[in-house]
């Protein structure tokens, strides 16, 4: 919805590609209960998921004494390229480095 996942027609990508008319849907009955329209309900949301990511890194990072600022953010997972760059911002992390296949990195870890 906000056009973070476009994937190009025939890569390797395209088969994992999200269902946007279910997508749509969902995020309408959203934007209809918190009285808003699609786009800043989908905002709303990724707002969200980049809070409970940043909440983590603080929980291993700045509650053990350490300054995330000092390292570098690994975005390696299917959603996680769309929300780190919000991530490292928030902290201040100079260096994020995307996987070129995050999602494969995320089924090779299990």
């Amino acid at each position: 919805m906000l056009g973070h996942n476009s994937v190009p027609r025939g890569s390797s990508s395209e088969a994992r590609r999200p269902d946007s008319v279910r997508s749509a849907a969902n995020g309408r009955g959203i934007a209809g209960q918190l009285g808003s329209v699609l786009e800043l309900a989908a905002w709303a949301i990724h707002d969200a998921v980049n809070s409970n990511v940043a909440n983590a890194i603080h929980v291993v990072t700045v509650q053990r004494g350490l300054d995330p600022s000092e390292n570098t953010l690994v975005a390696g997972g299917a959603p996680a390229p769309v929300h780190m760059a919000g991530v490292a911002a928030r902290f201040g992390i100079p260096t994020l480095v995307v996987l070129f296949e995050a999602g494969s990195a995320q089924a090779l870890s299990r």
